[in-house]
């Protein structure tokens, strides 16, 4: 996301960000760009993106696509697929 700081040296209390999309908030006392980020913008959590094909020659083929926390949660997800999907001849693919 990008945004610019504007800082005042003599009234902290005036600091905005201002944001490409065009909108601002105060930033009352943040100095720096690396405060504005901690304080205002919620930090990055690791995750993996998985994408699962699911193929039938009577329903063609669907893709399903997100950010999954780990590998468990995937096997949720995958079980679940098998029970909708319960059809002869039906591949599911993972790819992460």
């Amino acid at each position: 996301m990008k945004f610019i700081l504007e800082t005042h040296s003599h009234a902290p209390e005036l600091n905005t960000i201002h944001f490409a999309n065009g909108g601002s908030i105060r930033a009352n006392n943040v100095k720096t760009i690396r405060e504005a980020r901690e304080k205002f913008l919620s930090p990055v959590k690791p995750s993996k993106y998985a994408t699962i094909r699911v193929f039938n020659e009577a329903i063609g083929e669907k893709f399903y696509s997100g950010k999954i926390a780990d590998y468990s949660e995937l096997k949720v997800y995958l079980s679940e697929f098998r029970k909708k999907h319960n059809l002869p001849n039906t591949s599911i693919t993972v790819k992460t």
